[in-house]
């Protein structure tokens, strides 16, 4: 019997790591810095505001391990037709958008980065647009702005990327 619980011990955890996929972490709503680049005008839908954030999506597979940098643009507007669009509302939505965009992404376990970040866009724009229409999630388009990095750390060795690169080559 003991033999047995031995065996099993040993053999669940190298099923489970076979098996899972882990998906965690969470972006912060302060990671979405808005910046208003139309002015409102006379109070009717109108204005545009942009946030720039470089996100990593990561996936800690033992089988397949992953961490994709996707430079992410959200515009949106200041006044849509539901009223003014704040700050804060605008925040919260991308971040729990991203989340669940960045969860539902990398399950499907795309092999090209490329697709990764285009899916993620997507999936983004999406859910985003359930609360805030007139929403567009884009590669970073808009020059000028200093793009937010998440996550600021050097977690897994990768920041050479977003760090090192400027705006005019992330789109090339």
């Amino acid at each position: 019997m003991i033999k047995l619980k031995t065996i099993v011990l040993r053999l669940v955890p190298l099923w489970l790591g076979a098996c899972a996929t882990m998906v965690v972490g969470g972006i912060p709503p302060s990671s979405f810095e808005f910046h208003p680049t139309v002015p409102v005008g006379g109070g009717l839908p109108g204005g545009w505001m942009v946030a720039q954030v470089v996100i990593q999506l990561g996936s800690a597979s033992p089988s397949d391990p992953r961490a994709v940098w996707c430079d992410i643009e959200v515009g949106l507007p200041q006044v849509n037709h539901l009223g003014p669009v704040s700050n804060e509302a605008a925040q919260v939505t991308c971040a729990a958008a991203a989340d669940q965009a960045a969860r539902i992404v990398l399950q499907q376990k795309l092999a090209v980065s490329a697709l990764i970040c285009k899916r993620f866009q997507e999936r983004m724009e999406a859910l985003i647009s359930q609360s805030i229409p007139g929403v567009r999630v884009t590669k970073i388009q808009t020059a000028g702005l200093q793009p937010r990095r998440f996550p600021d750390g050097d977690d897994f060795g990768l920041l050479g990327w977003p760090a090192s690169r400027r705006l005019s080559s992330i789109n090339r």
